[in-house]
């Protein structure tokens, strides 16, 4: 399998490529390590499936503690935009992801409003944003969030997907 996949409650199917995983699989994080994350850029394929396609790589311009982070929105417009241009436009923004100390990861109230901030003052295509978070075992939460709601979808990453070090 190449993929994960979900179902989210009144949107629709979405994906996420092995290869968005594997790069946010690289931070899980342990012990006393801080928070990170990223971007993640996507498209809508023409089945009206969501594609989570690449996710950044944490910038060390991040700062972090144990539960909070605060991205370098340079380095993350730099990571959008390349993809922008290299795929002609197919691959934009879509949204956020990091990392919680938690074996079952679900976003807080903080993760819902930085979602709102972009949502009401980024400049994004779609009227919605994903997030992913990487639990500390290799659980993986998704949520969708609109101006008026949020979802959150545990996904079920079979053992298989996940890399040797978990």
């Amino acid at each position: 399998m190449n993929f994960l996949e979900a179902e989210v409650p009144n949107f629709g199917k979405v994906i996420i490529t092995h290869t968005c995983f594997e790069t946010i699989s690289r931070y899980r994080q342990l012990e006393n390590m801080p928070e990170t994350g990223g971007s993640l850029v996507g498209y809508l394929r023409s089945d009206d499936v969501w594609v989570i396609a690449k996710a950044m790589e944490p910038s060390p311009k991040n700062k972090a503690g144990r539960y909070w982070l605060q991205s370098c929105l340079g380095a993350a417009q730099r990571f959008v935009d390349m993809f922008f241009k290299q795929t002609d436009g197919a691959l934009n923004y879509i949204g956020e992801w990091h990392t919680h100390p938690e074996e079952d990861p679900n976003p807080s109230p903080k993760d819902f409003k930085m979602m709102d901030d972009i949502l009401i003052n980024g400049k994004i295509a779609t009227g919605f944003v994903f997030g992913l978070i990487l639990g500390d075992t290799g659980k993986l939460c998704l949520w969708h969030q609109d101006r008026s709601s949020h979802w959150v979808t545990p996904i079920k990453v079979p053992p298989l997907f996940l890399p040797a070090s978990f």
